[in-house]
């Protein structure tokens, strides 16, 4: 029963009853509570910077295509730096997870995380990967 209650918690203050990102983001009153990560425009989360089950470490963190995140709730939890040495083949790296080799297939596959996991919409997709597909 606890864990639906954190559950329901956490994901309303994520999205609004139609399962969309809020237009205004959060009041975060904590210094440096993203900063191995980046934060998302509206929901209060924090994107770690690189892909791995430890890039983040606290009791709520998430890992899931490949991305590690908080929600600035978690005040225990943080982004950690990646780890000297873990270059592009390291078997960490998101390229490694989900494939791509180049750095606009694996910008076009962190997108795509972002949209599936539902934390951008489909017309901020879609403006994204026109962004990138023109520097091609």
């Amino acid at each position: 029963m606890l864990a639906i209650v954190l559950v329901t918690n956490f994901w309303s203050s994520s999205v609004d009853a139609n399962g969309r990102a809020p237009d205004e983001p959060p009041v975060i009153d904590r210094e440096n509570w993203c900063e191995f990560g980046t934060p998302t425009r509206t929901t209060g989360e924090c994107m770690c910077r690189w892909s791995d089950k430890n890039a983040c470490q606290g009791s709520q963190c998430q890992f899931e295509y490949g991305l590690s995140w908080h929600h600035y709730t978690c005040v225990d939890c943080a982004c950690q730096p990646k780890p000297k040495g873990l270059g592009p083949s390291g078997a960490n790296n998101l390229r490694s997870h989900m494939g791509g080799g180049t750095p606009v297939a694996k910008r076009l596959l962190e997108l795509r995380s972002l949209y599936e996991l539902g934390l951008i919409d489909e017309v901020e997709f879609k403006q994204r990967k026109m962004e990138i597909l023109k520097d091609v």
